[in-house]
């Protein structure tokens, strides 16, 4: 591994953790305004775009096939249904 290589991964590392600690503190300061299954339901619809884009921006890395993309979306949708079955 080269060191540009290292230092772009790295770099990419501490973003990810930045933003995951960064969303601990959005919900935090949200779920006393708004309730957790509407805070689940708009950061999927704000992820979902950003996902179809990189799906064909990353075409030859592609785990996911264009055709199964109406299954992986109900599969997606049915895993959240279930993590918030129980908020009611």
């Amino acid at each position: 591994m080269n060191k540009n290589n290292f230092n772009y991964t790295s770099f990419l590392l501490i973003i990810i953790a930045l933003v995951w600690v960064g969303s601990f503190i959005v919900v935090d300061a949200t779920v006393k305004q708004i309730q957790p299954i509407t805070i689940a339901f708009l950061r999927f619809l704000i992820a979902t775009p950003f996902m179809i884009i990189s799906i064909f921006i990353f075409k030859k890395n592609q785990l996911i096939k264009l055709r199964d993309l109406h299954n992986f979306s109900k599969t997606v949708l049915i895993d959240v249904g279930i993590k918030f079955y129980h908020l009611k």
